[in-house]
């Protein structure tokens, strides 16, 4: 296991950033060129750490390092090793059925692809990350695609990891001010921070519309008015799937909050699994139709 030396490393540990597993004590000593990089000139300076780490990585743990070295191969600009290292990844957790596993690390399957058909068919990058988009989620069934739509969502930091990454990412960054070299754990930290962080940079604005094309192709989605004895009315949200042929049990979750993309996320998962979901809130003038992206 890496045994960790100092307050930086501690820190990236306990926010779950480091990508170290338990084959590394050898190589874990070894340190690297490295100061904290102007903005315009950060892709290059990560790209060169990268290729640097991707040198001296090792870990006994096989899909611990493969997890880790497809991270490392997108932030060095190697998508295509990066793709077949995915690829190999996934075929090493086939034995595991569950709509977790089958939904892990999708959102960066879909990335490599859209760039990969931006380069070879030059389409653009949203065409392309359309396309991928579609492709990949039209092989998943609702509950493993409901996970997927999940994880890319950008509108709350209960539900995607963009914001806390870019926050973890500021913070690994800081930590290296003043210094010139950084050790093996802290930089396999901070390239796993770099690498979700622009991903999620890449793809957030792209999802809103992407993610309603999939949910009206998966699901009904009614939204109403409903009074109450006083004479007030809440909204109610009903998701429910638009293969279902028999009656389906409902779920009812009732919050005072207006928050759409969120009761939207919660009732696609639990009509994913074969409930009817109806969210009450506050009236809202928000579309509920699926999430909308920050400007």
């Amino acid at each position: 296991m890496i045994r960790v030396k100092s307050v930086a490393q501690a820190a990236a540990f306990s926010l779950g950033l480091a990508m170290a597993g338990p084959g590394m004590d050898a190589a874990a000593a070894e340190t690297f060129s490295f100061s904290p990089p102007e903005p315009e000139g950060a892709s290059a300076s990560m790209a060169a750490l990268a290729d640097a780490v991707i040198a001296a990585y090792h870990d006994d743990n096989r899909a611990q390092y493969l997890d880790t070295l497809f991270r490392l191969q997108m932030v060095a600009g190697h998508d295509a090793a990066a793709a077949q290292t995915l690829a190999d990844l996934r075929r090493l957790r086939a034995a595991d059925p569950s709509p977790g596993v089958a939904a892990k690390d999708v959102q960066y399957e879909i990335l490599l692809t859209a760039k990969a058909l931006q380069a070879e068919d030059h389409f653009s990058f949203e065409a392309a990350f359309a396309r991928a988009f579609r492709a990949r989620l039209s092989t998943l069934d609702d509950r493993t695609s409901a996970l997927v739509i999940r994880a890319m969502s950008p509108y709350s930091t209960g539900i995607s990891l963009h914001a806390r990454t870019e926050e973890a990412l500021k913070t690994a960054l800081e930590q290296q001010k003043g210094k010139t070299r950084i050790d093996l754990a802290t930089a396999l930290s901070l390239l796993r921070a770099d690498q979700v962080a622009e991903a999620f940079r890449t793809f957030t604005p792209l999802i809103g519309p992407l993610a309603e094309e999939d949910d009206r192709r998966r699901y009904v989605i009614e939204q109403t008015a409903v009074p109450t004895g006083d004479g007030a009315s809440v909204c109610a949200t009903i998701v429910r799937q638009r293969s279902a042929t028999a009656p389906q049990p409902s779920l009812l979750e009732f919050t005072i909050y207006a928050d759409p993309p969120t009761l939207l996320s919660e009732g696609r998962r639990t009509a994913s699994n074969g409930a009817r979901a109806a969210a009450r809130a506050k009236p809202s003038l928000t579309s509920t139709t699926g999430p909308t992206p920050p400007s």
